[in-house]
């Protein structure tokens, strides 16, 4: 569920120019916030199967999770910070 809403959020931050140019529109400003929260939250994870702190590491998504996921999930929640901060 919560990947179809960030699908639905990134297409509406391509949609309003987000990627082409930061504007100081207050929705965008927003979208950011929320982007950014929410790929951080995935990159922490629920504490058992995803992000940094999960218990369950012996299996094949676990391992994708950890070299690929939630180092993307990470730089997308910083990148979104950044965008912010300008």
């Amino acid at each position: 569920m919560s990947v179809l809403l960030l699908g639905a959020e990134l297409l509406l931050m391509a949609r309003a120019g987000i990627f082409l140019s930061i504007s100081s529109h207050p929705l965008v400003k927003w979208g950011c916030w929320i982007c950014m929260a929410e790929f951080g939250f995935r990159s922490v994870g629920d504490c058992r199967y995803v992000g940094l702190f999960k218990r369950m590491k012996h299996t094949r998504f676990s391992t994708y999770d950890t070299y690929l996921f939630t180092p993307l999930c990470s730089w997308l929640c910083f990148s979104f910070l950044y965008a912010i901060s300008r």
